[in-house]
């Protein structure tokens, strides 16, 4: 993926080749970009091929740093978001921040998403000249709505490939012969692998929004324009919990629905 690549990339994957289309915020569609799964691993710029020795943290937006024992997402780990309400929202706030900071994520089994969801989320990041626009940086934003054939290979090769790979998995049903390969993928790569629902027991931190609050609306009038939520997490090691509150966007809704 060059530099020429538009934002938020949309993939269609094969068992040999994901064909990229790329979408800007007013949902045209550019020229495919093809992204080749040879040998199982997708071929993207990340920071390791340019050089750079990736830290074991991914950063988070300060406001969900409470959340985690290390202060941000480990290499090498998986994390699960409980598939409740205000999932979505959490999981786009997580996502946002990394973005921003030029790391690279693919979203594997999430339809609908909309690029607006993440240029609102990180509107209030301070980025860098090399991050590039709020529309440029979705270009690091990979998505697989639907995966053909061997889900357990697509996954695999994203993780192969990205800082962060979030798999939904209401939609995809993946068997434990297939968690095993993907956690020995996930310890060898370095990537960090978020889950949006159940994560048959592989995650080492489980997150769950608690209560959510929207704001906005008067007496018979005004409009919803952002919404707070209280999230709470877990690790396997202990059985602390560890709470943050988020304050999300100023819009109602992020405009992505959870696949069930």
């Amino acid at each position: 993926m060059t530099d020429q690549a538009t934002p938020f990339s949309a993939v269609r994957s094969t068992s040999s080749v994901a064909s990229t289309r790329s979408a800007g915020a007013n949902s045209q569609i550019s020229p495919s970009v093809e992204i080749a799964l040879v040998g199982g691993a997708v071929q993207v710029r990340k920071a390791s091929d340019l050089g750079e020795v990736a830290d074991s943290l991914i950063p988070v937006t300060p406001q969900l740093k409470p959340l985690f024992p290390r202060g941000g997402l480990e290499r090498g780990v998986t994390c699960s978001i409980r598939a409740d309400l205000g999932a979505m929202s959490l999981l786009v706030n997580l996502l946002a921040y990394p973005l921003a900071q030029e790391k690279w994520v693919s979203m594997v089994g999430f339809s609908g998403c909309v690029p607006l969801a993440f240029e609102e989320a990180c509107a209030g990041f301070e980025l860098s000249e090399s991050a590039g626009s709020l529309s440029s940086l979705l270009r690091r934003l990979v998505m697989v709505p639907s995966p053909v054939g061997d889900a357990g290979e697509v996954i695999g090769a994203a993780i192969e490939s990205m800082d962060i790979v979030v798999i939904n998995s209401s939609v995809l049903k993946l068997a434990p012969r297939v968690w095993s390969r993907l956690a020995a993928k996930l310890r060898s790569s370095g990537a960090a692998l978020i889950v949006l629902g159940a994560a048959q027991g592989r995650a080492e931190l489980e997150c769950r929004v608690v209560e959510q609050r929207w704001f906005g609306l008067g007496r018979g009038q005004g409009r919803l324009r952002a919404q707070e939520l209280q999230v709470r997490s877990r690790t396997k090691r202990d059985a602390q919990f560890r709470e943050c509150v988020v304050e999300v966007g100023q819009h109602a809704s992020y405009g992505i629905e959870m696949a069930r």
